[in-house]
């Protein structure tokens, strides 16, 4: 299983108009299309679309009709909007501008934050989410999000006190969701394990919640609650290429080949042109020696999506192996190794491809500098029924 799949959810956070439009209970004229645009800028319920919703602001912020502190808001949710289209720059720009207009406007410091941190400038980011703290010291959000700026900056500790004091102040499942990413990145599965629970208290329903502690009790080798939580993920959330890939590879660790390529190929057909899956489909049957040739098949997909992916070169060279194509069997070998020089697999497949080549000298240097990587490799090997003809 390739890591922890956890992506943080950011709070839109946008601020409501101090509007005063008419007395009339269905303004008509100017005052409707004002309120329209209020509407669409903020985007409360997020059901309009968000080129709509940069439409409703741009015509607030060009109307002249605005006070400095509602044009501050417009900048501020025009901001958002930017920033969930990936238009960094804008939203950058209309949140300096916000912060002219109304330099007390904590949520326009918390957006700028999320637009440095997405720029990567991560140092700036936790500056602005620091002084969305100092200005509303109530608001959970520039915790979580300053949490998270840590996180990826490798400050786990300093993350999880972040994490800690945006639940007290607001228990979200989101918060629990992202606290528990960061137990796990610690190698701290139990916490983990409780903050996807609370999540799961709070919202039975959450598919991510119920995939992230499936992750977590797969690190916990506890394969059959992991296999348990898949199963709701994949329920709530049936097209989570992902979810089909995990619970493939839990699989496969169990030893259930059966399941494991069931579930990659699952995860093949909602997402055909991912090479890690690709990778790992060709692997489980490189390592059985079931259907070669359709592992062969997959690999060589894998690499035409990824070239200089290294784990799907020795993949495919296990597969040579065991077809006897020793020629193309050390040609990936060699080319997963010219990236990666101490792949104790690699070398010590290349050393067996050798040694059934008749290049006995060359095969037992690769054996012995695969065995000074990992020195239980000829176990491995074995397990999948590979030894050299010589040693």
């Amino acid at each position: 299983m390739s890591g922890h799949a956890s992506t943080r959810i950011l709070s839109r956070a946008t601020v409501a108009f101090a509007m005063v439009l008419a007395a009339a209970e269905f303004p008509t004229g100017p005052v409707r299309a004002a309120s329209q645009n209020i509407a669409w800028c903020e985007n409360i319920d997020d059901l309009t679309s968000l080129d709509l919703a940069i439409r409703g602001c741009t015509a607030l912020i060009q109307s002249g009709k605005q006070s400095r502190d509602n044009l501050a808001v417009a900048f501020n949710n025009r901001c958002i909007w930017y920033y969930r289209k990936s238009d960094y720059d804008r939203g950058m720009a209309d949140c300096n501008e916000a912060i002219r207009l109304k330099p007390d406007l904590a949520e326009a410091f918390l957006h700028r934050g999320n637009v440095y941190e997405k720029k990567r400038d991560y140092d700036r980011s936790i500056a602005d989410y620091n002084e969305a703290i100092r200005l509303k010291p109530g608001y959970a959000e520039p915790f979580n999000n300053r949490a998270s700026v840590y996180v990826t900056k490798g400050e786990i500790d300093r993350a999880i006190a972040d994490f800690d004091e945006a639940i007290r102040l607001d228990p979200k499942v989101r918060y629990y969701k992202n606290r528990g990413r960061a137990y796990y990145d610690k190698q701290d599965y139990d916490r983990s394990v409780a903050d996807y629970n609370e999540a799961i208290r709070i919202d039975q329903n959450n598919a991510e919640a119920h995939f992230q502690r499936a992750t977590a009790y797969f690190a916990k080798t506890d394969y059959d609650r992991a296999i348990a939580d898949f199963n709701e993920a994949i329920r709530l959330d049936p097209k989570n290429a992902r979810a089909y890939y995990d619970r493939g590879y839990t699989y496969s660790s169990k030893g259930d080949i059966d399941r494991a390529i069931a579930d990659y190929n699952e995860a093949i057909m909602l997402d055909p042109t991912n090479s890690i899956y690709l990778n790992s489909r060709c692997w489980v049957r490189a390592r059985t020696g079931r259907n070669l040739r359709q592992a062969l098949f997959d690999c060589t997909e894998s690499l035409r999506l990824k070239p200089n992916y290294a784990i799907a070169m020795d993949s495919r060279g296990l597969v040579n192996l065991r077809l006897n194509h020793l020629h193309d069997a050390i040609a990936d070998y060699d080319a997963a190794l010219k990236i990666d020089p101490r792949r104790s697999f690699s070398l010590y497949g290349r050393g067996i491809a050798k040694l059934r080549k008749g290049e006995t000298a060359a095969g037992q240097a690769d054996l012995v500098a695969a065995k000074a990587v990992q020195a239980n490799i000829a176990e491995e090997f074995a397990k999948y029924g590979i030894k050299p003809d010589r040693e």
